[in-house]
């Protein structure tokens, strides 16, 4: 027993150095080439073979004394050494009259030998072409192993490294079953990050891990994964793995040389980036832990291109999308395209630099910006790792980035020209569903800029534009809902109804689960030019059954997906798309029966707008304590300020268990209640007021109080601090019904001074700057850029998401005011305002109010307070978007109403010329200015084009539908 344990210790120390130089050798292993250790040279261990001369003088197999059981281990260093120095036939002639079994040994030394034997026989087997007992003799030695678990030996470490190493790799190689080849790999891992972990080896690890990972894949992509108890689904597993393999890259790194930690981290940051496309990407928090790796392997690689795309495309997951700006930024300068989003672009084709956004002072263009040569550099730093189809993905999520989120329509409508450039002009033949996918973007992209006009000229260029890409992305593919979808948007927005119609209908038969689909085929049946409101009420049922609303919340998943992984902006849309096609739903239902004909209906549409809330995730509990700081600071300066914003909390009552009378549907429900009570075709009801008794007045009188109500209150709402002050406590205690002379207007209404002012002038900066398009940013909402990760996403959803709230109360503030119920509509306004100061819309609102009641009152102060109110109301609207049309129309009506015909014309000029060439009220009020003037053949122009824009006026605007489809 001596001589054996003295020539193992010998052939271990002869082995080390060897040992360690092979083991980088591994890294280059393959499943069809993985060669073992080098061997020895057969004269080096010949003194080793010679000192174990003894056992061929003895081949008793009876292991009933202690020599027998010491031959028995001698056999196996033998064959050992015979192993080593690659004579493969003598170690297995040793190992296969081998008596030694495993209930013979169980633990200690002879477990470790009884493992060496067979996976030094299994080695053997392999060497020598016969896979199958390679196979047999691997699962044997895994068995004795398994059966023992409490065995912490280095040199069974050593030895069960090897057997699950080539097991592995065997079995990858001959396709054994899925179970089999998992087992072995999830043996190897678990055993890799146990107590042995600091013994085996890292290349061997990495190279399984490799193959491992690829297996998940494989299996996932065959749909023949076989989980395990611990991981129910392959991203679990793989996700596990992944984090192993990081770890194990930042140990290895320090051993590699700068070109292999390049090389290294390139190949790990592919597999991760490829396995997860497939297998989806989970937790936000999972990929947070990606782009930390990401970063770290940019470094390790000098800013290579791809690892660039890699971290672009995962911020744009994680919804970091300032971060991801300036990722796209750096990724297009290492593939030659430097600066693309700056304000000066350099032109190669003219060698200059111009502005995009400022036209030439004597031809009055915009110059045009050639982006052939820019795809002349792309195309020469194409490489293997950065192939064309890489660089196509990347562009079109930029335009996906500066086209659908950021709505800057000038740098999308560049990318997609530079997309469109790359795949005419590479060699190979195009592939049409990359093309038409590139033309569809292009289409958005110049269809966004069109919008985002104030030039008419340019505005029928990009329209012209865009068409002409829908055209060709439906040629390139025709079977593709999505071109068709987009081109029908497009003709429906410059007004080709019947063309329109047949594209939508088109790609609702390819993809009946679009309901934007539906909804737009609807709102064209509207309008007048079709005059079908069955069918489009019809057609809108429709689009609502195929709604597809799922429970998952928003929170905590990948922000963007292309993979077809469900994502929060998909929710989102997803959502925001029901909501809309129910408010399409009850306005189709007033302008069909009327405003009365659809008051109830509003108490379901905000039940659906919380509901939505709640499955969405969406919480407003951190704004609301924010907020309630900011109004009690402002309590202690004013006690104008009514209640906080209540709507937002009814968003999350049931979340946050909040009384019931505080939420939305209470609130609908409590208003809608009261406005049964009020509808003019039950006159024997009046408005119910404080201290009412049995009154017998008229309906005259009744609209005449009403009116008297909403002056008080409009006085209370902008009316200057100190005098409004002393009335709300007065108020307090007596009836609403108060006489209009009991309180002078003139003395309440200062609105320059109103506390309304003050809070919207606080946000109003954030709201009038205007994008590079010409849009301005408070279309969009506030910018979080200082937000990292999921969480500026998130807040930039929740601000799109509030707005959705006011505009529900702007519209139910419109339909009450229809129905002459003037004071559930000054109700409706409180609330959209205490939400949305920084929405033009809701200070439209009060203008259009203020006229209402003023129209309703005989001449006199009151009124004349109410017309101004309803000025400033206007004014405001236009500090807030100096672009909203309807508060420009409504200014330049005044104008009219006062005879100020020049202002009237410069602002009617404006209108028709920018956002409003297609809004019918504004070329028909610019028509009765010209008439006005005496110019009656300019009157007749404007009255005819308006008549044309008002016949193919739907019951909603569609410009508001998204334009950019994936």
């Amino acid at each position: 027993m001596e001589i054996t344990i003295q020539t193992e210790i010998d052939l271990i120390q002869l082995s080390k150095p060897e040992r360690k130089c092979s083991d980088m050798l591994h890294g280059e292993d393959t499943i069809h080439s993985n060669l073992p250790e080098p061997p020895f040279h057969p004269t080096k261990v010949a003194h080793l073979i010679q000192r174990l001369d003894f056992i061929q003088q003895d081949n008793n197999n009876d292991l009933t004394n202690t020599d027998h059981w010491q031959i028995q281990f001698s056999k196996i260093l033998l064959a050992r050494i015979y192993y080593e120095s690659g004579q493969y036939t003598l170690a297995l002639e040793q190992l296969q009259n081998l008596a030694l079994k495993m209930e013979d040994v169980q633990q200690g030394y002879g477990l470790v030998l009884l493992v060496e034997a067979r996976t030094i026989k299994g080695m053997c087997f392999e060497w020598l072409d016969d896979l199958p007992s390679a196979l047999a003799s691997y699962h044997a030695a895994w068995l004795a192993v398994e059966s023992q678990p409490q065995e912490r030996s280095i040199m069974l470490s050593f030895w069960v490294e090897q057997c699950l190493y080539r097991a592995c790799l065997l079995k990858l190689r001959s396709n054994c079953a899925v179970s089999d080849t998992l087992e072995s790999m999830r043996a190897y891992v678990q055993l890799a990050s146990s107590h042995w972990s600091p013994h085996w080896r890292m290349i061997k690890r990495w190279v399984v891990f490799k193959h491992y990972a690829n297996y998940l894949v494989q299996t996932h992509k065959n749909n023949s994964f076989v989980p395990s108890t611990s991981a129910a689904t392959v991203y679990e597993e793989l996700s596990i793995l992944m984090n192993l393999y990081r770890h194990l890259f930042t140990t290895l790194s320090p051993f590699l040389k700068p070109v292999a930690q390049g090389e290294y981290g390139l190949a790990l940051a592919k597999m991760i980036m490829e396995g997860h496309d497939i297998t989806g990407w989970g937790e936000t928090n999972h990929i947070r832990r990606v782009l930390q790796f990401l970063y770290g392997v940019k470094n390790a690689t000098f800013n290579h291109a791809t690892v660039n795309r890699y971290i672009f495309l995962t911020l744009l997951r994680l919804g970091s999308l300032e971060e991801a700006k300036h990722a796209l930024r750096a990724y297009l300068d290492l593939m030659g395209v430097p600066d693309f989003d700056t304000d000066f672009v350099l032109d190669d084709a003219m060698d200059e630099t111009f502005n995009p956004h400022q036209k030439d002072h004597v031809t009055d263009q915009t110059p045009h910006i050639t982006t052939v040569s820019k795809a002349t550099h792309i195309l020469q730093r194409l490489s293997p790792h950065e192939p064309l189809d890489a660089v196509i993905h990347v562009l079109l999520a930029g335009i996906q980035l500066y086209g659908d989120e950021e709505q800057n329509g000038v740098l999308a409508a560049y990318l997609s020209d530079l997309a469109l450039d790359l795949l005419l002009m590479r060699s190979e033949s195009s592939s049409d569903t990359k093309l038409d996918e590139v033309y569809r973007a292009r289409g958005s992209s110049y269809g966004l800029i069109a919008a985002q006009s104030v030039d008419p000229e340019s505005r029928a260029k990009h329209h012209e534009k865009a068409l002409e890409s829908f055209s060709k992305a439906v040629k390139m593919g025709p079977l593709c809902w999505k071109n068709h979808y987009c081109r029908g948007l497009q003709q429906a927005v410059v007004r080709d109804t019947h063309a329109a119609i047949q594209s939508l209908t088109r790609s609702i038969e390819l993809y009946p689960r679009h309901v934007d689909g539906w909804h737009v085929l609807a709102l064209l049946y509207s309008c007048r030019r079709t005059n079908d409101l069955n069918k489009a009420r019809k057609t809108l049922e429709a689009g609502v059954l195929q709604s597809t609303l799922t429970s998952m919340s928003a929170q905590g998943i990948p922000v963007y997906s292309w993979t077809g992984e469900v994502n929060a902006n998909e929710l989102y849309e997803q959502a925001a798309s029901y909501l809309s096609i129910r408010i399409s739903l009850l306005a189709l239902g007033e302008a069909t029966h009327g405003p009365e004909h659809v008051l109830d209906a509003y108490e379901g549409l905000f039940g659906n707008y919380t509901q939505l809330t709640q499955q969405l995730g969406i919480s407003f509990k951190e704004e609301e304590e924010e907020e309630s700081v900011v109004v009690e600071k402002q309590k202690r300066s004013s006690p104008l300020i009514r209640r906080t914003s209540s709507s937002t909390q009814s968003t999350t009552s049931t979340v946050q268990n909040r009384r019931r009378s505080s939420s939305v549907e209470s609130r609908v429900k409590k208003d809608s209640d009261s406005v049964l009570s009020r509808r003019p075709s039950q006159q024997q009801q009046g408005p119910v007021l404080m201290h009412r008794s049995n009154s017998t007045l008229d309906s005259s009188e009744i609209k005449k109080r009403q009116i008297q109500l909403i002056d008080l209150g409009l006085a209370k709402r902008i009316g200057s601090s100190t005098t409004a002050s002393s009335l709300s406590r007065k108020g307090s205690e007596r009836s609403l019904v108060t006489n209009a002379s009991a309180v002078s207007l003139a003395s309440l209404l200062k609105p320059s001074y109103s506390m309304g002012s003050l809070r919207s002038s606080s946000i109003s900066s954030s709201f009038s700057n205007s994008s590079k398009g010409g849009t301005n940013a408070m279309k969009k909402g506030p910018v979080f850029s200082h937000l990292h990760h999921h969480q500026a996403f998130e807040n930039r959803q929740k601000t799109k998401w509030q707005s959705q709230l006011v505009k529900l109360w702007i519209m139910s503030t419109e339909t009450f005011m229809k129905a002459g119920l003037f004071e559930e509509a000054y109700k409706a306004l409180s609330e959209a305002e205490e939400l949305g100061l920084g929405d033009p819309g809701v200070w439209y609102q009060l203008g259009r109010l203020s006229l209402k009641a003023k129209a309703l009152l005989k001449k006199g102060k009151a009124t004349e307070e109410l017309k101004r109110v309803a000025k400033d109301a206007f004014e405001k609207a236009l500090v807030l978007d100096q672009h909203h049309v309807p508060s420009q129309i409504a200014k330049a009506k005044m104008y009219m109403v006062e005879g100020e015909y020049g202002l009237a014309d410069g602002l009617f000029q404006e209108i028709t010329r920018g956002f409003g060439w297609d809004d019918a009220e504004a070329w028909f009020e610019y028509g009765q200015l010209m008439k006005m003037k005496g110019q009656l053949l300019d009157a007749k122009s404007c009255f005819l084009f308006a008549l044309d824009l008002h016949d193919t006026q739907a019951v909603r605007n569609l410009k508001s539908f998204k334009t950019f489809v994936y």
